[in-house]
Order: structure tokens, then C-alpha cells, then sequence
């Protein structure tokens, strides 16, 4: 599902207000939420399926991923869900990795592995091609990562020893 980086923003900036406003609550029903993150079809997750897609082609297909580290000296990560930040952590280094995977698409040898590869690897080869060149995906990675990074770097400070509480507040209110 395609849509503008301002619709992107506009969307996470709704859904952060209405859990700030709903966060009073005492009881509240978790079902329609991890329904919602769960489901490959909502918008917000379009973008990380995307990307998860492009990173599982790559390691699942050797020679494809051997092209790739012709082009790239970081590799791609496959981060499992029950790490800390999967999400952030998946799409930073996926945006660490941009040129190199724009080169390697564009590259001879790819082009012929692609070729001799089955119809299902053509086929997602193609789709991973096309997400690659898509600015409109990345523009959406560039905005996620803006929202998710302080967040992901607060909860990091905050998951190390000792107490942070005071060193949160100095920081915060001062």
C-alpha cells in the first residue's frame, strides 16, 4: 500500500495521540492492538515487511547475497522478534545498506542470476528490484527511523544498570 511520507507521519502522529489520550485507562483491551501490528496488510507495517522481504531474499539466496558483499563491507540483519527494537534495528541497517543494494540490482551479474533462477526467485527477485528503486520506500524508512530512534535510544539508556530515572529528568527538564 503506497502512500506520501507526510500521510506516513501523519498517521504515527494519530496513532501516538489517541495512545497517549487512551493511556488513563485502567483495563485496556491489547486484543485490537497486536491484531493490528500482527496484520501484514496494515499500513505501518507495509514498509517493515518490505524491507524484512528484501533482507530475507538476500540471505536466503546465496549467490544473491555473495553479489551483494561485493558492493557492501556491512552485512544485512535478520533480526529475530524477540530481540529489543527488531523493527529499528532491521530498517537502520537496511538504511545503511541502500547504495549497496541499489548497486548490486543494477549490477551484470545479478541481472544473469536473476535470469537463470526459478520463476518464484524471478518473481521476488523483481519485487525486491522494484522496492529497492522505489524512493517512496525509503522515505518511509527515513520516517520511522526519525520517530523510533529517540524512543529506541531512551529505552537503551534506560535498560542499563543503576538508576536512570534522575539522569532522564536532568536531561528532559533542565
Amino acid at each position: 500500500m503506497a502512500f506520501g511520507k507526510h500521510g506516513l507521519k501523519r498517521r504515527l502522529e494519530q496513532q501516538i495521540e489517541q495512545q497517549q489520550e487512551s493511556s488513563h485507562l485502567t483495563s485496556i483491551d491489547r486484543s485490537d492492538e497486536a491484531s493490528h501490528f500482527d496484520n501484514p496488510e496494515a499500513e505501518e507495517n507495509d514498509t517493515y515487511k518490505k524491507g524484512k522481504d528484501i533482507v530475507k531474499y538476500f540471505l536466503n539466496h546465496i549467490h544473491a547475497h555473495a553479489i551483494f558483499r561485493t558492493q557492501s563491507n556491512l552485512d544485512l540483519l535478520k533480526v529475530a522478534k524477540t530481540q529489543f527494537a527488531s523493527h529499528h534495528l532491521l530498517l537502520t541497517r537496511l538504511a545503511s545498506c541502500r547504495e549497496a543494494l541499489a548497486t548490486t540490482v543494477v549490477l551484470r551479474a545479478w541481472k544473469d542470476w536473476v535470469k537463470r533462477g526459478d520463476e518464484n526467485a524471478r518473481a521476488m527477485g523483481a519485487k525486491v528490484i522494484e522496492t529497492i528503486a522505489d524512493d517512496t520506500f525509503w522515505d518511509e524508512v527515513d520516517i520511522l527511523l526519525s520517530i523510533t530512534k529517540s524512543i529506541f535510544l531512551m529505552i537503551k539508556f534506560a535498560d542499563g544498570k543503576g538508576p536512570k530515572m534522575e539522569i532522564l529528568m536532568k536531561k528532559w527538564i533542565v
